[in-house]
């Protein structure tokens, strides 16, 4: 029988899980978590998200970077003038 005042059980793990990202990446307490508007409180966490996937890109192009190594010139060439 589904409830008529309050959460479902499903809702209610997806609020805990909100919760409890909030409280581990940003240090927000739980209560101060509970009182915070869903907007906000949804924000924050696309926020988060947003954030790990720039660190993601970034690492990847590092990653990428030093599996190249520097540029090294074979043929021996300078670019300085020799005059």
């Amino acid at each position: 029988m589904p409830h008529f005042f309050g959460l479902s059980s499903d809702h209610r793990v997806h609020v805990l899980e909100e919760i409890y990202q909030l409280i581990r990446h940003l240090g927000v307490g739980y209560e101060e978590c509970r009182r915070m508007p869903i907007r906000y409180r949804r924000w924050f966490i696309d926020r988060i998200v947003e954030d790990f996937n720039k660190k993601k890109k970034q690492r990847e192009k590092d990653v990428i970077t030093q599996d190249t190594g520097p540029t090294v010139n074979l043929m021996g060439t300078d670019k300085r003038s020799f005059s």
